[in-house]
């Protein structure tokens, strides 16, 4: 498995924590083909290329341009309102492709990262719906 030793663990808190601070949580993509500009990219492409190798489709996804990971940094704590610290119930899937041709297309792979020991807990489905 990709898990960070506890020095790389301290460096991908501290650049999610900076990337939080200062957007806000905006999604990012990195194309599985690209270079990664940052430690999280980096972090993100070791996540799907060792995920991509385990389910033995890595050759299979090289073929499709848009191939990649998407990954955002959520930070929940006391210093918010209660209000704020929920996340609504949701699933991933391509939201610009939903917005632009009204198309629901979800990932071939999905992982939840926690940098610490507490965290909510994550509800898989093997079958979500958008209507009732």
């Amino acid at each position: 498995a990709v898990l960070p030793t506890n020095q790389k663990t301290q460096l991908l808190t501290r650049a999610c924590r900076s990337v939080f601070g200062f957007s806000q949580n905006p999604s990012f993509w990195v194309g599985a083909r690209e270079q990664a500009r940052t430690v999280l990219d980096r972090f993100a492409l070791q996540v799907f290329w060792f995920h991509t190798s385990r389910l033995s489709i890595s050759d299979a996804v090289t073929k499709f341009p848009n191939a990649g990971a998407e990954f955002w940094v959520q930070r929940r704590g006391p210093e918010q309102a209660a209000s704020e610290r929920g996340m609504d119930w949701h699933f991933d899937k391509d939201e610009d492709l939903l917005d632009q041709a009204d198309l629901t297309v979800m990932p071939c792979v999905g992982t939840v990262t926690y940098f610490s020991s507490q965290g909510a807990p994550l509800v898989v489905l093997s079958e979500p719906r958008l209507n009732g």
